[in-house]
């Protein structure tokens, strides 16, 4: 009897371990993930990695395109009509990003021109959408989760 109740319990770990390890498919990126670096792209990596932005990001080929797909894809700032946005999390609440820039600053003011989101704590890969309301404005920033990108 403890026989068949140890081969029924491995039989229920390894079909949980092979459902767990199922493939949801690759991620497409899009192919502006391709182009350089832009000017304004680099200046947000120095300001997060300081002096590891060469060592982390630039000889590191994978994480460079994570990135640049992260910060050509996957953030949106998109206006709403909204009057009520007291419900949506605000930027200003999450804490900044300064592992590797121990002098990073919050700004002050917001500026679509040179806002640079890696500076935020953000759940990057979450599996859902997130939303948060840059304070005093109409505008809302969206982070789009990588499944989006997948490839069926």
């Amino acid at each position: 009897m403890l026989n068949k109740i140890n081969l029924v319990l491995v039989c229920l770990l390894i079909s949980g371990n092979l459902i767990a390890q199922k493939s949801k498919g690759i991620i497409e990126l899009p192919s502006e993930v391709s182009a350089p670096l832009t000017n304004s792209e680099r200046l947000q990596l120095l300001e997060v990695f300081g002096d590891s932005f060469s060592s982390l990001v630039m000889e590191n080929p994978t994480q460079l395109q994570n990135l640049k797909f992260l910060l050509r894809s996957r953030i949106k700032i998109i206006t709403t009509s909204k009057k009520d946005l007291s419900k949506i999390a605000k930027l200003s609440d999450l804490e900044l990003f300064d592992a590797y820039n121990k002098n990073l600053q919050r700004p002050k003011t917001f500026d679509p021109s040179n806002f640079n989101p890696l500076i935020y704590q953000f759940q990057w890969y979450s599996p859902t959408q997130q939303i948060y309301h840059i304070n005093n404005t109409d505008l809302l920033l969206q982070i789009i989760p990588q499944h989006a990108f997948i490839k069926n």
